[in-house]
């Protein structure tokens, strides 16, 4: 609500002593329980805002009116025919229920109930007209954050609705891991039956036996491609489409944590974070942080320079250092204390983000070296490092598992102790 404790009665106070005996000239009705109102006394012309609205709840003085709808609302239609001419004899408050009495009808705003109401008159004590011209001082401040706010409303709505559309796109990305599995499925059993295909086919009958049993499968071809190319051809798009699949899921847990601070829970908008929010914050950490079931932390170089920021400058002598071996990666830390020792489920978690964020990316299994901070030292390029003291094992990457790492991931982790 934009109006703070006290300022309702104030504020109606105030309006009731400066604007009673104005004559209604125009009514606007730019939202269902908003309504604008041109008033008239000698010598000077006022525009009252009177909202409901959620979030915009106020009785304010403004310079400028907002836009209305290209048509006239029936109730805007019925207040004009009602009220146009009419004098505004009194403004009274009950709690969150503020009145607005004119010699024709009475409008009844309920601030809590974001409800406007049309009623019947009522008899009102007669007192001579206000003077025109008077300050209005509290109803002209709120009406300076009238324009702004609605502008900020306004920006924050398309915001919203640019990140739902976005996020509407990449979902479809995101499902389309059973179409990676169905192409890994056709090129192994294609090359198991390389004898049975033959060149410049569209399609070929194979058996697939499985658990279930022996089935037929229908496998459709290129017949530009030779057989061995099929295959090679259906596991290079398996592994693009499982690449694809772990990025989009990536950008559907940033984005709903986007969607989810933007929009508060009665459905008003947060203001969004200026662009220099950043640098008012310091300088980002050289690692992304993700979380285990068992709330662990775990650490994810962002680049070459920031691998060695975070191997060399953050983690500590015994915190765990994991990495993909045999391809570029990223650098992954367990920051555990001293003398923990790291359990099962968070050394599989790390080795699966290790995997993840490197060249291996979209491979179904493949090794990780794991071995603590102490034992690095730094190579000749940026993020090249040697170790010693390592212990290396087989990794089949679980996508479950990966999934629910991934939606972990903190925008900001906390910066971590000094050494």
């Amino acid at each position: 609500m934009l109006l703070k404790p006290g300022e309702l009665v104030a504020v109606a106070r105030e309006l009731d002593e400066g604007l009673h005996g104005a004559i209604v000239q125009k009514v606007y009705h730019p939202f269902p329980e908003e309504l604008w109102f041109e008033l008239r006394q000698p010598g000077v012309s006022t525009l009252l805002c009177a909202s409901a609205r959620p979030g915009f709840e106020r009785l304010a003085v403004a310079d400028a009116r907002p836009e209305s709808p290209p048509q006239a609302s029936g109730l805007q239609q019925r207040l004009r025919k009602l009220l146009g001419g009419k004098r505004l004899e009194a403004f009274t408050v009950q709690g969150q229920t503020v009145t607005l009495a004119f010699a024709t009808a009475q409008l009844s705003l309920d601030l809590a109930a974001h409800a406007v109401k049309l009623l019947p008159a009522q008899p009102v004590a007669e007192r001579p007209p206000a003077l025109g011209g008077a300050p209005l001082t509290l109803a002209r401040e709120l009406g300076a954050r009238v324009g702004t706010d609605d502008v900020a409303k306004k920006r924050l709505d398309q915001h919203l609705k640019k990140l739902k559309r976005t996020r509407e796109k990449i979902a479809v990305e995101a499902s389309r891991g059973p179409l990676a599995d169905q192409q890994q499925r056709d090129g192994e059993l294609l090359a198991q039956n390389l004898h049975s295909v033959t060149r410049g086919a569209k399609s070929v009958t194979l058996t697939e036996y499985g658990a279930e049993g022996a089935a037929e499968r229908t496998v459709e071809l290129d017949p530009k491609r030779s057989p061995k190319q099929q295959v090679e051809w259906l596991f290079h798009q398996a592994k693009r489409l499982r690449r694809g699949v772990e990025i989009a899921r990536e950008r559907l847990a940033k984005i709903d944590a986007e969607i989810a601070a933007a929009a508060l829970p009665d459905g008003a908008t947060a203001p969004l974070r200026p662009r220099s929010a950043q640098s008012e914050q310091g300088p980002s950490l050289p690692y992304r942080e993700y979380l285990t079931a068992k709330n662990q932390r775990i650490w994810v170089g962002r680049g070459a320079k920031h691998n060695d920021a975070l191997t060399f400058k953050v983690a500590r002598p015994h915190h765990l250092w994991l990495h993909a071996r045999g391809v570029p990666g990223a650098h992954v830390v367990v920051p555990l204390e001293k003398a923990q020792t790291i359990d099962q489920e968070t050394l599989l978690d790390a080795a699966h983000l290790a995997f993840h964020h490197s060249d291996a990316r979209g491979e179904r299994q493949g090794e990780v070296s794991y071995t603590h901070v102490r034992y690095l030292k730094k190579g000749g390029a940026p993020g090249a490092v040697t170790y010693t003291r390592e212990s290396t094992f087989w990794l089949r990457v679980e996508a479950e598992r990966l999934e629910r790492l991934l939606a972990s991931a903190r925008v900001r982790p906390e910066t971590p102790r000094s050494r």
